[in-house]
Parts: C-alpha cells; structure tokens; sequence
C-alpha cells in the first residue's frame, strides 16, 4: 500500500518507528513492521498516530489520511501540535485518568473543519509507549469518529425541548388571548363614551400596547402550531441566490461587508422554500444586529456538503460580540433574547422549521472567533 510507504524520503522515521515497536515488545518475535503498518494500521477504521518521543508524527494509518485529505508525505514528521493547526483541528480536553503502573490516558475530542465541507467530531485517547525500563519512548492516539452519533444526541436534545416548550405554548396562548380580548373590547368602549383628550391618550396606548401583545401571542402560537412544510426539491444553490439582494441592501445600510461562499451546485434537499428562506432571512437578521456594534462588520454566508453524515450545511458567520456558553445553550427558547428590543421567539420558530424539516442547527462562538450558526438538512438522495 503505498499510503504507509515509509521507505522513500523518510528512512530515517521509518527505522524510528521500528525501533520504537521493537523496545515496546523487546520478548516478542522480530516485526515485520512494513508489514505491520501496512496491513494492520490500514485496516483500522478508528484513527491511528504514533508519535517520538518529541511528539513528531512517526506513523499514521489511512484513516486519519483520508479524514484530513492530506498526503501521508505532508503529515508524517510533524509534530502534532503544528499538525493539529495545519489540518483545522481543535482540540477540547476532556480529562485525564491514572491507572495501573501511574499511566495517565488522556481522553479528549478534536473536531476537523474541511472546506466545503460540516466539521467532523472524533473522540480520541492519548496514551504512552514504554520500554521495558519504564521509560516513554513514544505516544500512541486512538480516535473515532463520534460525528453521527453527536448528531443524533444533539436532535434529541433539540426535538426534546421543542415538544415540552410547543405544550407550554399552546397553554400560554390560550391563557392570554382570552384576557386580551376583553381589554381590547373595554378601550374601544372607553373611547366611545368619554373624549377627553387625557382619556383618549391613554386608550391609544392601552391599543398599541395590547396590539404588540397579540403580536408577541400571534408568533407564539406558530411556534406552537407551525404550518406543515409543503415539501419540494430546493436547490440550495438558487435559495441562496434568491436571498442575496434583500442581505446585500440590508448589510449595504449597515456598511456591513457580505461575503457569500457558495459550493452547492449540484445539491438538492427536500423542504419548503419559503419557511427555509424565514429561517436563513431571521439568523441573518439577528447578525446583522449584533454587527451593529463591530468596528469592522463582516457577515458570511457559506454552503458545504458532509459526505459522511450526508448532510447539506449552509453556515452563517459574523465577527460580532461572541455568545457565551450560557447564551448558546437558550438559544431558541422562547422569550430568551440578547437584544434590548425583541420576543426571542424569532429562533424558537426557526427552531421548529428545522424540525419539520428534519434538520438541525449547531451553534458556535468564542472569543476571538466567529459566530456561527450552520443549518443542515439531509441531501436529497437520486432516484
């Protein structure tokens, strides 16, 4: 296999990696270790590192290869840490455990963001190669691809909430319009009977004030009880051409600079393109708010396609104030908004789209970082 082909220009790494099996197992019969790497390494599906002592990549298998699209030339020699930069990955600890003879494994998650393409999760352990004096020679990292099934945790989170929070809505509407009613009919009947200026004032505002009531309960009341999707093939390519003149004049306003970065041509979902076009339209709106405060505002609109969860992404970015855990975890439920002026049921109806539509939406933000908001929707499979 000339994936794990050591030998040319790297017969230095390639005796290193021999040599580091051989005093890990100095009992054992002489390895084959071109044979080793080649057939087993390769017939793993789970990732697979090995790292000297310094911490530079001496082997990997075809796994990791084909996860980072990289060639095995570009990757074996560096060290992990500028290997992890090079190749998109951050890396998030998730502890640290002693066990027999004071080995710490190091278990953490990385996730690998592709152009053109959704991040992929990997859940990975670090553990150390000893000689037989005790002595680290080397490390080994296994890890494997958790992405499906955090897609499948996260749905469940998000269909979870929505249920109990379209219960409590369909509740609280009822509850609320029935009160709301007779307010409206009294303030009507009081301008009727008395005109003085100072009482007419007041009815106005009790009008306006219930009139935005109705309005915040009106929106609750599709979060509660959305309209069914009529369902179509939705190019995403034309969608995103079909939203890009009411962005550009909205951001033009704002002296917002859009950026859209389409690679969609050829994909194609099953939704309903007006309620998607809500949903897109509504994140994009909340970004534009927030840059409202950023010294250089920047809102990109990108598409991409994850060939292992067969999922189409349309991503959307902006380089405002970034969200707090906290903040990301409510968002979407109804009433929670960071805005001075808002219902906060803007993302909770988008929320409730995506469901119908058998989507999902990820949320990421940092400091230093962009905010992101990624729809995605599966890909509409060919006949």
């Amino acid at each position: 296999m000339a994936v794990l082909n050591l030998k040319n220009n790297k017969g230095s790494r390639f005796l290193l990696a021999k040599n580091l099996l051989a005093q890990a197992f100095p009992d054992s019969e002489q390895i084959n270790i071109s044979s080793y790497i080649k057939e087993g390494f390769n017939s793993i599906n789970n990732i697979v590192i090995i790292l000297d002592k310094d911490e530079n990549i001496i082997v990997c298998n075809k796994a990791l290869v084909d996860m980072v699209n990289m060639n095995i030339k570009n990757i074996i020699g560096l060290n992990i840490k500028d290997f992890y930069k090079l190749a998109s990955i951050t890396v998030k600890e998730l502890r640290s455990v002693t066990e027999g003879y004071n080995e710490i494994i190091r278990t953490f998650e990385f996730a690998i963001e592709k152009t053109g393409e959704c991040k992929l999760y990997i859940m990975a352990s670090e553990t150390s190669i000893k000689n037989k004096h005790g002595e680290k020679i080397g490390t080994i990292i296994v890890g494997t691809d958790v992405t499906l099934i955090k897609i499948e945790q996260q749905k469940a989170y998000q269909n979870e909430r929505l249920i109990i929070l379209g219960q409590m809505a369909a509740g609280i509407v009822h509850e609320i319009k029935n009160p709301l009613t007779v307010i409206k009919g009294f303030s009507q009947v009081i301008k009727m009977i008395d005109k003085e200026e100072k009482t007419l004032e007041y009815v106005n505002i009790i009008n306006t004030e219930t009139e935005r009531i109705n309005k915040v309960v009106d929106d609750f009341l599709k979060f509660a009880k959305p309209r069914q999707p009529d369902l179509e093939k939705v190019n995403i390519s034309e969608l995103i051409d079909s939203i890009k003149v009411m962005v550009d004049a909205n951001a033009f306003v704002r002296g917002i600079k859009v950026t859209i970065q389409d690679e969609m041509y050829d994909k194609e979902i099953l939704a309903d393109k007006e309620q998607l076009m809500q949903v897109i339209l509504n994140i994009v709106q909340n970004a534009i708010d927030v840059l409202s405060f950023a010294e250089k505002p920047r809102l990109r609109i990108s598409t991409g396609y994850n060939r292992i969860t067969d999922e189409v992404c349309i991503s959307i970015a902006n380089n405002g104030k970034p969200l707090t855990d906290e903040e990301k975890i409510k968002m979407g439920t109804p009433f929670y908004t960071t805005k001075n002026k808002g219902t906060g049921l803007g993302l909770s109806i988008c929320y409730q789209i995506i469901k119908e539509h058998n989507g999902r939406l990820e949320i990421e933000s940092g400091e230093g970082k962009e905010t992101v908001f990624t729809l995605l929707f599966p890909k509409l499979k060919e006949e």
